[in-house]
């Protein structure tokens, strides 16, 4: 396999992707709220074995008792951190939360989901024609078929709950996906002001090697980014007007040892951007012949479900642990060492006090800066792996070393940056 010939036509594919996706949306700007689907649509496209499967539809539910709105009130929309919500409510706001459920479009009383009645909604692609030329843009039909409806429909909705009672604001995890784009469109018509949070690592170096690296940060239309540190910042603002980004902290990662057994020996975690097959056989199967030589107990912990047929393929089924939302701190914390590729993940394993082995053998480099911690051994050889795994082995780290070990990537710990980031926030309104 030549790892050489691999990069250049990712960046290749990259190139075309970022053209493909703008020139559409310059003929069609009225789908903006998809271009998240649209990129990665077409830059997945290019693996040999991709084909575009309609998405399992979320549908909306919002947490309102709506005979009595509350007269200030919070919006937040997907993963948020409790303990922010805990001191924002402290404030004399209520918390209106916004939820995507298997269930029918509607909002939720307290006891109940009461179901809209908003009928039917005829699909417009808007004034503009629209053609699809080519066997992408025939994706791109399919996806705006599965997708635009869902957003009309979803607009109307917000219009009948909130056209006469307006949140102070609204918090979201994310904004680069279709409903939480729209809603903060539907709410900046409304003059009301928007904050999104860091979802994930931003690189150490500015020499970026994975394409979309940058598209997975861009916020699309949020007022105010609220990043974790001086690192993050300095990263972000290449791409994002200064004044948008708050330096906040995260507290989502407060710095604790974990409690209970070591039941695993070495967890390996799974990484969702390795997509091209090439890629993907060529490491985990590496991966595979270094653990099994080594003789440990190991388990592989699945970020999502998109990799699950292809791991079991290679990994037996009693080695795989599926994902669930908010279990992988459990299943960290029963692991002695862990192992993984450039993920967000491998920072909360440093955060529970872990030793982290970095598996490189894509040869992209530490451009996520982890090594600087001294928590973090990059390898790039199977002889590489064996000898950080036994450097490693049984080896903890206390709190504090951990706190001064990982001061340059979040300024603010625990609670204290939840209360500062909500002060940041009702500075802005």
């Amino acid at each position: 396999m030549d790892i050489e010939k691999i990069k250049e036509s990712q960046i290749k594919n990259y190139n075309f992707t970022l053209e493909k996706v703008n020139n559409f949306f310059k003929l069609n700007p009225q789908f903006k709220n998809l271009e998240y689907s649209f990129l990665w649509t077409t830059y997945d496209s290019f693996s040999k074995n991709f084909k575009y499967k309609k998405k399992k539809k979320n549908i909306l539910s919002i947490n309102l008792i709506f005979k009595n709105p509350p007269e200030k009130f919070f919006l937040t929309f997907g993963n948020i951190p409790p303990s922010i919500v805990y001191y924002l409510t402290e404030k004399n706001m209520k918390n209106i939360s916004v939820k995507l459920t298997n269930k029918p479009y509607g909002f939720f009383n307290g006891k109940e989901l009461i179901y809209s009645r908003i009928g039917r909604v005829p699909f417009d692609i808007g004034s503009n024609k629209v053609t699809f030329n080519d066997e992408i843009e025939k994706m791109y039909r399919e996806i705006l078929f599965d997708n635009y409806y869902d957003l009309l429909r979803f607009e109307m909705l917000l219009e009948k709950l909130f056209s006469k009672n307006l949140p102070l604001f609204i918090l979201v995890d994310e904004d680069r996906t279709k409903f939480k784009r729209a809603l903060i469109e539907y709410f900046r018509k409304k003059r009301v002001k928007s904050f999104v949070f860091q979802h994930g690592i931003t690189p150490f170096d500015d020499q970026i090697p994975l394409p979309m690296m940058k598209e997975s940060f861009v916020p699309l239309n949020a007022e105010h980014f609220i990043c974790w540190g001086k690192h993050s910042y300095s990263y972000l603002k290449n791409f994002i007007s200064e004044d948008k980004i708050i330096i906040g902290g995260n507290p989502t990662y407060e710095i604790e040892k974990p409690k209970g057994i070591k039941d695993i020996d070495l967890l390996l975690i799974d990484q969702q951007f390795i997509g091209f097959e090439e890629e993907f056989e060529y490491v985990y199967k590496r991966v595979f012949n270094i653990l099994e030589k080594l003789n440990v107990d190991y388990k592989l912990y699945l970020r999502n479900e998109y990799n699950y047929s292809f791991l079991r393929k290679i990994f037996s089924e009693k080695r795989l642990i599926k994902w669930e939302k908010g279990k992988i701190k459990r299943i960290i914390a029963c692991s002695d060492v862990i192992a993984g590729f450039y993920s967000t993940a491998l920072l909360e394993a440093m955060f529970l006090c872990k030793p982290v082995i970095m598996i490189d053998f894509l040869e992209r480099g530490d451009f996520l800066g982890l090594t600087k911690s001294g928590m973090v051994e990059i390898i790039k050889s199977e002889s590489e792996f064996e000898k950080s795994y036994e450097n490693f082995k049984g080896k903890t780290f206390s709190e504090e070393e951990v706190k001064h070990r990982l001061k340059f990537y979040i300024e603010y710990f625990g609670r204290d940056s939840s209360k500062f980031i909500g002060d940041k926030i009702m500075e802005k309104l």
